[in-house]
């Protein structure tokens, strides 16, 4: 199933979802006033049915098969998680493949590019993973706020070297603004 979270938008977006809905039964709309990136993964993740799970934000883009690769590498290598590279600026930082415990991976943390091990789109995780887990609302950088209990609930975590990922950075993206909201991540750490 593909679940597209209509956050408010302003534009057609909503439209377009609802018309990419009429071309397959697998799509479905969810339509919802605008209240933030949290509060639209949440949304998904309460409606979701399938097995796995996996999010792509509005702007970014992903390889035609991130999916099927990730979903294949979970079980060839028994994990709950898998995750792939990400090319943002046109390059990406190198990423051995292996696979982890949770115990190894929460180290990953710790390196100069952690950011790679922490976004949430470019992952597939097991569905049962997210029970009892959400986003915080209200906050940026929400990715480090469930990241660490995400990852502290799986057995063997698989990372690819491949970037399957693709991030758009735009000039007007929170990412991109400088302030004291970034200070949002230390209340994860």
């Amino acid at each position: 199933e593909i679940l597209l979270i209509d956050d408010g938008s302003t534009d057609e977006s909503g439209t377009i979802c609802e018309e990419f809905s009429g071309l397959d039964r697998r799509i479905r709309v969810i339509h919802q006033e605008n209240r933030g990136l949290s509060a639209a993964r949440n949304r998904g993740l309460d409606a979701v049915s399938g097995q796995y799970i996996c999010f792509v934000d509005s702007d970014d883009t992903i390889g035609e098969t991130m999916v099927e690769d990730l979903r294949n590498t979970l079980k060839w290598s028994k994990a709950d998680m898998a995750l792939c590279n990400i090319l943002r600026n046109g390059g990406a930082t190198p990423m051995p493949p292996e696979v982890l415990g949770p115990e190894g991976y929460l180290e990953k943390l710790l390196e100069p590019e952690a950011w790679y091990y922490i976004t949430m789109p470019n992952r597939l995780c097991r569905r049962e993973l997210w029970d009892g887990l959400r986003f915080p609302e209200g906050y940026l950088h929400e990715d480090e706020a469930v990241i660490y209990p995400l990852a502290a609930r799986c057995r063997r975590i698989a990372i690819r070297a491949e970037a399957l990922y693709f991030y758009r950075t735009r000039p007007d993206s929170i990412t991109a603004r400088p302030g004291i909201a970034h200070s949002d991540k230390l209340r994860f750490l």
